[in-house]
């Protein structure tokens, strides 16, 4: 199969006095890079963990995704910390309400560029803590993919990838999908514009609209497909549409 066509800034301040000797100065501001994909688990106080898998694009808010929910990350701050408020995004059929709870985030990467992500995501009702760690993200091939759409798995979601990046298919609510793949400047790792839409009867709600967001691939396994059968690596399409969010996990044929 053909591929498609495809840190650490340290800044050192040094102060010197007038008039007499220079002071030594050790200090040293770190930037830490956050960029890329990381994928991880979040667990709601005490129970059990959840999978979980997004993308952080280079100076710019991040999406995360698990089987049925999308986030919205703040930008990370130079020194790699993030806090804030989670941005909600609904998923495929369903709409955000005006009592929705609002979901604050803190927390920090580590390494330099950024290897984990880890903290505490909290409402009024509860707490919750995640870790994260970054994905080691290779180009997609071209050629048929077929897998799920988030945790729906009635009928497999269904793309033809060719060597430029562009795809058409469906998804498992008879939307029509299509796109195109281009190549960031992290490795493996690709932004995805996506028109999910012209449905049969009846499912307009099921439609996310245009949207964008980003694709990599992966061995990690969020929705569980190996469970069904279906080994990986597996190509993440995660995006933020017009009116829902879609996860697309799929597995080249």
């Amino acid at each position: 199969m053909r591929a498609i066509a495809p840190a650490l800034v340290l800044a050192a301040v040094f102060a010197a006095s007038c008039g007499g000797s220079p002071l030594s100065d050790n200090s040293a501001a770190t930037e830490v890079r956050v960029a890329g994909a990381f994928a991880g688990t979040y667990t709601i106080m005490g129970g059990q963990p959840s999978a979980v898998v997004g993308y952080v694009p280079d100076g710019g808010a991040g999406i995360f995704a698990d089987s049925s929910d999308f986030w919205t990350l703040p930008t990370f701050s130079q020194a790699g910390a993030v806090s804030g408020t989670l941005g909600l995004v609904a998923p495929p059929g369903q709409s955000l309400t005006a009592t929705e709870p609002v979901f604050s985030i803190s927390g920090s990467a580590t390494g330099s560029p950024a290897t984990a992500i880890a903290g505490t995501v909290s409402d009024p009702q509860g707490s919750a803590t995640f870790s994260l760690a970054s994905v080691s993200a290779a180009p997609p091939n071209s050629g048929d993919y077929a897998g799920n759409e988030n945790d729906l798995d009635e009928s497999p979601v269904q793309i033809t990838m060719a060597v430029d990046g562009s795809f058409t298919g469906a998804t498992r609510t008879n939307c029509a999908i299509s796109g195109s793949m281009v190549q960031t400047t992290q490795a493996g790792i690709y932004t995805v514009t996506i028109v999910d839409g012209a449905p049969s009867a009846g499912n307009l709600n099921e439609c996310i609209g245009a949207g964008t967001g980003a694709a990599f691939t992966s061995s990690v396994d969020v929705l569980a497909l190996r469970t069904k059968g279906v080994s990986g690596p597996y190509l993440y399409i995660i995006a933020n549409g017009t009116a829902n969010g879609l996860l697309l996990q799929l597995a080249q044929q």
